[in-house]
């Protein structure tokens, strides 16, 4: 008879997550696991294979926060909300970010497909800053400021910038306005 489940798939996803938030990625076993949750190894292969199945489970985790937290906030443009949702995950969750971004090793556990920024360019429609443009236009726009955010989130990681969340966003807003609108001349879009 098979043993019975003590812990869930979900529990054990959580308990995994808390270690990749303080130690990271790399540094989860299923042994840190089973610790955190203050037990033996065996309900964890009760509900994973191996740690590569666990870890799968974990990018998805991590990916769905992604995108939850980047349609979560809210400001006062649901552009600038994603932006602003991305710094959060950065402040929130730094070294989940940094796995995610600058980790080799991780990549594999993440999934990239169409799914999240398919999410993000629905609520980026809603800006009034936007009209005009098509989904790809909005596509391209979201990827330009992706990689503007990532250097300010970088700077404040890795520069350790003491820069508080407001003024990286208002400061975040002034150059998006900026892109929209040279943009928009380059595109011909009124």
């Amino acid at each position: 008879m098979p043993p019975k489940n003590k812990f869930t798939k979900e529990q054990i996803v959580d308990a995994a997550f808390d270690i990749a938030s303080t130690q990271g990625f790399d540094s989860i076993t299923i042994r840190k696991v089973a610790d955190k949750l203050g037990s033996s190894i065996a309900p964890i292969y009760v509900n994973f294979q191996n740690l590569d199945e666990l870890k799968c489970a974990l990018g998805d985790k991590i990916t769905n926060l992604t995108t939850e937290v980047m349609l979560s906030v809210k400001t006062h443009d649901p552009f600038l909300d994603i932006g602003a949702g991305n710094i959060k995950l950065a402040m929130d969750y730094t070294q989940i970010y940094k796995d995610y971004h600058l980790n080799p090793n991780c990549s594999q556990y993440f999934k990239h497909d169409s799914t999240h920024q398919n999410k993000l360019i629905k609520k980026m429609s809603a800006s009034t800053k936007l009209v005009g443009l098509s989904r790809e236009q909005m596509s391209d726009i979201l990827h330009i400021m992706a990689h503007i955010t990532y250097g300010i989130i970088f700077e404040y990681l890795i520069i350790k910038n003491k820069t508080s969340y407001d003024e990286i966003i208002h400061y975040m807003e002034n150059v998006a306005d900026d892109l929209i609108v040279g943009y928009k001349l380059r595109k011909g879009v009124k």
